[in-house]
């Protein structure tokens, strides 16, 4: 498999995939489920943009003399906050860019629960993008769909990691005044094929099809840690973290894809115009 930085480094962000103007680089899978590019050799022109537009490669140096702004802030409803996984800022921000008549990009699991980047258009739409997904998410062809709605001067809202917003900006540039970007104080990315593996542990045990899952549900309180799962025959089950293997391997850094263990965003200059956490 031929990655364009090193596969310790690389974070599987998908810049040079939504870059590469011949459309010869492919996102693979590993056998842990990470999402690695490959390229395509004979259909490869050796232009170099994706290695120019590679985040890992062209890593900024931290501007440490940029002042931050912090704030203590929670989303005044009640019933918003409660389903989502902290104080229920995002939906704010992201329905005020609604409002607008512009576009929210967000994590979202699809009917297989696999995590991929989608965007909403409608306030009704929210609530798939809401909430914790502790799986490394597809990013697709995003960055490039942002792109054509800045194109078409529409205001939008992108929400990820620290490495897919540095990711969208190298794709589609910076400084677009339509452009809002969200990251999070994130804690690395689990394996989406330890995730495969314990969606179907929970299916056997609880002998339904997995529909749903809250990472960060509050029934017990904001201070109880605790994952909820839905299943298509109707049954819920909270599973406490402690007891939890998903979140137990999640919590001590035991299924983190390994660009995570040396991440060049965790620090205080970050790549987003607002950080989330």
């Amino acid at each position: 498999m031929t990655t364009i930085c090193s596969k310790e480094q690389c974070t599987g962000c998908a810049a040079c995939f939504n870059i590469c103007p011949e459309g010869c680089i492919r996102m693979v899978s590993d056998i842990e489920g990470f999402l690695f590019p490959e390229i395509e050799h004979d259909r490869c022109t050796h232009c170099g943009l994706c290695e120019r537009t590679c985040p890992i490669l062209n890593v900024e140096a931290p501007n440490y003399q940029t002042p931050q702004k912090v704030y203590a802030c929670w989303n005044n409803n009640e019933n918003v906050r409660f389903q989502s996984a902290s104080g229920g800022v995002f939906p704010a921000l992201a329905g005020h860019v609604l409002d607008e008549g512009g576009v929210v990009f967000g994590a979202a699991f699809d009917h297989n629960m696999k995590v991929n980047h989608i965007s909403v258009n409608e306030k009704e739409e929210l609530g798939c993008l809401r909430g914790s997904k502790y799986v490394q998410s597809d990013v697709g062809l995003a960055y490039l769909e942002v792109k054509n709605f800045l194109q078409q001067k529409r205001t939008v809202l992108f929400s990820g990691t620290p490495c897919q917003i540095s990711a969208l900006c190298a794709v589609v540039g910076k400084g677009n005044e339509n452009l809002v970007t969200c990251d999070l104080l994130c804690h690395g990315v689990p394996s989406p094929g330890v995730f495969s593996d314990y969606v179907g542990y929970l299916e056997t045990r609880f002998g339904g099809k997995l529909v749903n899952i809250n990472f960060r549900h509050k029934r017990k309180g904001w201070e109880i840690a605790s994952t909820v799962a839905y299943f298509s025959n109707g049954r819920r089950r909270i599973l406490r973290d402690l007891n939890d293997s998903f979140m137990y391997g999640f919590g001590h850094n035991f299924t983190l894809r390994s660009a995570c263990y040396r991440c060049p965003y965790a620090n205080i200059e970050r790549s987003g115009d607002v950080t989330l956490g």
